[in-house]
């Protein structure tokens, strides 16, 4: 069997993402995705929790992702993370995006 070498940026920012379906993306081949934009999406803590278990896959390469703003998280999402990023030798680029609002002044 030859393996599918094809790698993949997937951006799925702004698209009403909640935790169930960050968790529906444990079924991507974690070894084909490259970047995963998660931005502007109502994640919380169970789907960021599930983003962490996928980011400890021994056969993860994800290599860039952007993560919604990390004022919404708990202590136990920041502990994931770190675990994660522990485990996770492939990651290089995380982008934690901030909302900011324009006021007329």
């Amino acid at each position: 069997d030859s393996e599918n070498n094809t790698k993949v940026d997937l951006d799925l920012s702004k698209n009403l993402i909640g935790p169930e379906g960050v968790n529906s993306l444990q079924g991507l081949s974690c070894r084909s995705l490259v970047s995963l934009n998660l931005a502007e999406n109502p994640i919380g803590d169970d789907g960021f929790t599930y983003l962490c278990d996928q980011l400890m896959h021994p056969n993860c390469t994800l290599r860039s992702l952007s993560l919604p703003e990390m004022s919404s998280f708990s202590q136990k999402a920041a502990t994931a993370l770190a675990e994660a990023l522990h485990v996770n030798t492939s990651l290089r680029y995380i982008w934690i995006w901030r909302k900011t609002e324009l006021t007329a002044k």
